[in-house]
């Protein structure tokens, strides 16, 4: 078991005996009877190491009390019997413990407890070493501040003439949950147990001086360690990677002692293990001198930490103040201390030697620890260590769904949901009780959580059917919404019941029994058990045909649970772990749960696994490959792949990638399917799923390939000619753009399409196949728009099927020519009379038949005015606001553009509605040709 981190602020001292002559006691026979001391108040002082000194200036840690204690603070004490605890300081100076300073530090992080036997009684031989002293009395270690109570109860050391030394005592206690559900379970005292051995152990004088053994003793566990007689393992608990990396510096309590904590629970916090903690392992050393008594106390108290400084996410460019506190009887002294993370090592600042830190603008990607060391005459306390990151601000973005929760009413449950982003973002959790249609706050205030897991200490019943969401929010920009989760309430069995889980096990699930399985058991209706239960898996027509004293003796996976390790409030939750092939094929098999009790049956209950025939999974859907842009139009560069694989029980899935056609790699994704975060490099680069069900041969699908290339983009818009465009000018059109595979397609709009509201109608424009556009104006094309369609063998969107970008439109309005025939006219002279004046008869309906030709060319004379009664001339109609027109040139809607005539793009995609302005096209050529023949008959 590791060291937490709020347990490993903890450091060696030294554990000391202490001997006073007279008195006589139960000795064993010592060599050379002359010299034989007898002693009647020997004193042992005893402090066991430093992961029983936890230290924690909140108050939670790992302390003494005197006695044999239950492991709740009402029973603490700090004197009962013959034994007494309190504090050493710098100088070994005694301090009375007491409730409130019992975790505060003495020196650093190291709050320096001691117990101490007094009265002890025995002899020794100071010309042979020999000695044998034993003391009556007790002390509970609290680890964990109780979680885990064990006891220390009537030591007794004996020294041999070769100068080893044993102490021996009893060792009780409870095993419990340093997990923090609280729950003990009583442990069978272990009498004459060895708790430490002693090398060197040497008399001279009035002293006895010895070092704790530790440094290269090995420890083998039991194969049971509930049951000492079940042998021990071949295997040691220290592996040679641990050994190999502190040659000089591993080893293990005696084997008594770890016996012992592997039953508390406390296993590996009594041999080395290749952790950070193994220094705090070590046995304290033991002295003993031949005075002894209770010590005089000094007035000193422990330094007290009254403000802690707190962790700082900080943006580029910051000025952040930390701030720390304490107290104690005498003057104080301050030191801030850096570190590049909380293990250290710690440096002092130069001249930071307030209470307060202030750390001015600080760059991006700085991250450090700080703490402020206070002083006291010689005693010294630590805050706890401060980091302050800097980065720039990071949005929320989702990287943990909440799930959808079956839990019974009042079961205790987790709702999680979880975002990434700078600062850290916090959490509004919400329920919503119509479907998602509106949401409220479930948490009182403001509703904030640090954390991504809300607890739900009793689910009630009317949130079934709800659903819930967490709002993350760090500053930057608006709140995000997570996804959706739900809960499904049970109602409470009225009897013992269990079933799967059916979030890690949905409904149809099976187990194959050729594999090792987590099987997730919940269960409800147990109310609060006094004894042990037995939970394991036996064949279901054992367990039917049990009898009033069935216990599972054989069950698979059987163990033995404390009433309160997996029962909380009547609920159930463990997880059984069958290895392959401990189930028989073809046989039902079923989770059961009873009482460790012979003939107590009202615990009963079972649920049945479902072990369901083997089938070789199939590949239903092949992934496909995919084509993916460098940088896409919209969202993030990541390809998707999908699988299809059917299977009974379903299968085991995971992705595979072959880089440059090499070997295939596993990569870290399980489902169906695979999200990859790519970038021009993993171009060419392949993907695949391997499916495993038990023994049947692994199934793969077909190789999809990932094409990373550069999707089709407009660099450069089409602009339109400056200046005045004449019928008969060149025009050209120019696209600038990006991409593999480029293609252009030139498409024109029809003025008369954009104006009879066919404005989404383009054509392209036969053999315009370039970047630029080249073609002669007419005044057919006054009013045309054009654009370019730019395609490219790469989709804008990730594994897409639209490859094209659009240019915008660009607006063409051609003037009227001037007639070369007739220079002697000026082109502005206007007509005598209005040339607009309409036949003295209209017709009356549109002619039957289309001309049988139209005009080949414009007209001649200059100053020809257009028909107002033209479509193309409604002054109504004006340019659209997105294309770009001819500088100077009207609009599109009061163009001079005569219909209908020859020359240019005239034709191009007019045919439609040429039909419809055939009448248009015979009415103006009427009052050309009167307009005409009345200036010539004027002449």
């Amino acid at each position: 078991m590791p060291i937490s981190r709020t347990l490993s602020a903890w450091s060696a001292a030294g554990v000391s005996l202490a001997l006073i002559a007279g008195g006589v006691g139960a000795v064993p026979a010592l060599a050379a009877p002359d010299d034989i001391t007898p002693v009647s108040t020997a004193t042992l002082e005893w402090g066991v190491n430093a992961v029983s000194q936890g230290t924690s200036n909140s108050g939670a840690c790992s302390y003494f009390v005197a006695g044999i204690a239950n492991g709740t603070d009402a029973d603490y004490r700090s004197v009962e019997g013959n034994v007494t605890l309190l504090k050493r300081g710098a100088s070994d100076e005694a301090l009375r413990v007491t409730r409130e300073n019992r975790c505060l530090p003495m020196m650093g992080e190291d709050s320096r407890q001691r117990a101490l036997f007094t009265a002890g009684t025995g002899q020794y031989n100071a010309t042979t070493g020999e000695a044998h002293i034993a003391w009556t009395g007790a002390f509970t270690v609290y680890s964990y501040g109780g979680l885990v109570p064990w006891y220390v109860k009537d030591p007794v050391l004996d020294v041999d003439a070769a100068g080893h030394g044993v102490i021996r005592a009893t060792l009780g206690g409870s095993a419990g949950d340093p997990g923090g559900s609280g729950a003990i379970t009583p442990l069978t005292p272990v009498k004459n147990a060895t708790i430490l051995e002693l090398d060197n152990v040497s008399i001279a004088g009035n002293t006895i001086t010895s070092t704790p053994r530790y440094a290269g003793v090995d420890y083998f566990p039991l194969n049971d360690p509930k049951n000492p007689a079940s042998g021990r393992s071949a295997t040691s608990a220290i592996s040679p990677a641990t050994k190999a990396g502190n040659p000089t510096g591993w080893g293990a309590w005696p084997t008594d002692m770890v016996d012992f904590h592997y039953r508390s629970g406390l296993t590996t916090y009594w041999h080395s293990s290749g952790g950070s903690g193994d220094a705090k392992k070590v046995p304290y050393g033991v002295t003993l001198h031949l005075a002894g008594g209770l010590p005089d106390y000094a007035d000193i108290q422990p330094i007290r930490i009254t403000q802690q400084p707190r962790d700082v996410q900080a943006l580029t460019g910051d000025t952040v103040t930390l701030t720390a506190a304490a107290t104690t009887n005498v003057p104080m002294t301050y030191r801030w201390q850096s570190a590049p993370s909380w293990l250290g090592p710690w440096t002092d600042l130069e001249g930071a030697t307030e209470p307060t830190l202030v750390l001015p603008d600080l760059k991006k990607g700085n991250k450090t620890s700080y703490r402020l060391q206070v002083s006291a005459g010689k005693l010294t306390a630590n805050t706890r260590e401060a980091t302050v990151e800097v980065q720039d601000p990071v949005a929320p973005v989702e990287d943990l769904t909440p799930r959808e929760r079956v839990v019974y009413a009042g079961q205790r449950a987790f709702v999680t949901s979880g975002f990434s982003g700078y600062p850290t973002p916090t959490y509004t959790p919400q329920l919503s009780r119509d479907g998602g249609a509106t949401w409220v706050n479930v948490l009182p205030g403001d509703g904030l959580l640090d954390s991504r897991a809300m607890i739900v200490e009793a689910v009630p019943a009317d949130w079934d059917g709800t659903r819930y969401r967490t709002i993350a929010s760090n500053g930057v920009g608006p709140g995000v919404a997570s996804s959706v989760g739900g809960f499904t309430v049970l109602p409470v069995p009225a009897t013992p019941t269990l079933r799967l889980n059916v979030e890690s096990h949905p409904v149809g699930s099976t187990f194959d029994v050729t594999k090792l399985h987590n099987i997730d058991v919940v269960g409800a209706g147990f109310g609060a058990p006094t004894g042990e239960l037995v939970f394991g898996i036996v064949p279901t027509a054992e367990w039917n045909a049990r009898g009033a004293d069935y216990l599972a003796t054989n069950a698979i996976n059987r163990v033995e649970i404390g009433p309160g390790w997996n029962i909380t409030n009547g609920y159930f939750d463990r997880t059984l772990r069958p290895a392959a092939n401990s189930l028989t094929p073809g046989v039902d098999y079923s989770a059961v749960l009873l009482s460790a009790t012979a003939g107590d049956r009202s615990l009963d209950a079972a649920i049945a696994l479902p072990t369901g025939p083997i089938t070789a999974p199939v590949v239903t859907t092949q992934p496909r490959s995919v084509v993916a842009p460098v940088t896409p139009a919209s969202g993030a560069a990541e390809a998707v792949f999908t699988a299809g694989i059917t299977s009974s029980p379903l299968p085991t899935l995971n992705w595979q990638r072959s880089v440059n056609g090499g070997a295939w790699v596993d990569l870290a994704a399980s489902g169906p399917q695979l999200r990859v975060a790519y970038t021009a490099a993993n171009s060419g680069d392949r993907y695949r799923v391997a499916a495993r069900v038990g023994s049947e041969p692994t199934v793969y699908s077909e190789p999809a390939t990932l094409t990373v290339g550069n999707a089709a983009a407009i660099t450069g818009q089409p602009a339109a000619p400056t200046g005045t465009v004449k019928a008969g000018d060149e025009v050209a059109l120019t696209v600038a753009a990006q991409g593999d595979g480029l293609t252009y397609r030139w498409e024109r709009r029809a003025p008369e399409l954009r104006l009879r509201g066919l404005a989404s109608l383009w054509s392209a424009i036969p053999g315009a196949d370039s970047a630029t556009l080249r073609f002669t104006a007419s005044q057919a094309d006054s009013g045309a728009s054009f654009r370019a369609v730019v395609s490219g063998t790469v989709p804008v969107l990730p594994g897409g099927d639209e490859f094209s970008v659009t240019t915008a439109p660009v607006l063409i309005t051609v003037g009227a020519v001037v007639d070369p025939g007739t220079p002697s006219e000026k082109p502005s002279e206007q007509p005598t009379e209005k040339p607009t004046e309409k036949p003295t008869e209209k017709p009356t309906e549109q002619p039957t038949e289309k001309p049988t030709e139209k005009p080949s060319e414009q007209p001649t004379e200059p100053g020809t005015p257009t028909d107002p009664s033209s479509p193309e001339t409604s002054p109504t109609e004006t340019s659209s606001p997105a294309e770009t027109s001819v500088p100077g040139a009207t609009a599109e809607g009061t163009s001079s553009a005569q219909p209908g005539s020859d020359g240019g793009l005239a034709h191009t995609g007019a045919a439609p509605v040429l039909p419809l302005l055939g009448a248009g096209v015979l009415l103006a050529l009427g009052a050309l040709i009167a307009a005409r023949a009345r200036r010539r008959s004027e002449a």
